[in-house]
């Protein structure tokens, strides 16, 4: 399975000969570290989200003009310990809300004495190595998930750096994701296709277009609007003379 890490250009540069560290070995303060921080020990993966990461990874005070950004791109079959993989804390909240069972492993945790959606995230970042074995059941349900520990540089296939002011309508496009279940259940293959676009040609429906376009209880109307605005926007999924590929070890 390939994965993404959205970050500077810097350190994805970086990154294809060094790897990639989480950002307590790295001293990087965390981009929500006031309101929701990561696990200091984890490198956060994705399969949707790497351009709206990349785009948060850029210093505040950074015009569009000069700002460079960094999509790694990662083989799960060459990571040396797949073992590190774990789910991202916020699938394992999200997806436990409701009352927990008797018996229910969430209750040896202790899930059922957090009054609010910060204990409860807090409670599961601690844990979320314990239920490695649902790495891949937190990318089904929200396209994130993370690994314990460095990743090695071998297990990188390719690297993207991306201008974004060549770019500014997949730009737009990325920047606005609501990062949870429901919404990738209905959003997320644009996500994803965001993510390819950094590597591969995409069709601009995929990015552009709307899950209901072409649902027949949508007025005629609409989805003829809809269908016009992704031939518009075909310009934009072509126009890749922002984008700099380079593979790295694992491709």
């Amino acid at each position: 399975m390939k994965l993404y890490h959205g970050t500077t250009a810097d350190v994805a540069r970086l990154a294809l000969d060094e790897g990639l560290c989480p950002r307590g070995e790295t001293g990087v303060v965390g981009n929500w570290e006031h309101t929701c921080p990561s696990a200091s020990d984890r490198v956060y993966l994705t399969t949707a989200y790497a351009p709206y990461f990349a785009h948060a990874a850029q210093p505040e005070d950074l015009a569009v003009e000069d700002q460079r950004w960094g999509v790694v791109e990662i083989d799960t079959d060459l990571i040396e310990e797949p073992e590190h993989l774990c789910p991202d804390e916020d699938w394992l909240e999200q997806g436990s809300r409701g009352e927990i069972p008797k018996g229910h492993v969430f209750r040896d945790i202790g899930l059922q004495h957090c009054k609010t959606m910060e204990e409860r995230t807090a409670l599961f970042r601690e844990y979320a190595p314990a239920f490695n074995e649902s790495w891949a059941d937190s990318i089904e349900g929200l396209g994130t998930c993370a690994h314990v520990g460095a990743i090695s540089y071998q297990a990188i296939t390719r690297v993207s750096i991306l201008e974004p002011a060549k770019a500014r309508d997949i730009v737009f496009a990325a920047v606005d994701p609501m990062i949870s279940i429901m919404n990738y259940a209905i959003c997320g293959e644009k996500y994803r296709a965001l993510t390819r676009w950094f590597f591969d040609p995409v069709e601009p429906a995929d990015i552009f277009g709307s899950p209901f376009m072409n649902h027949p209880e949508v007025p005629e109307a609409h989805r003829r609007a809809m269908r016009k605005q992704v031939e518009h926007a075909r310009v934009a999924t072509e126009k890749r003379d922002g984008i700099t590929i380079i593979e790295g070890a694992g491709a």
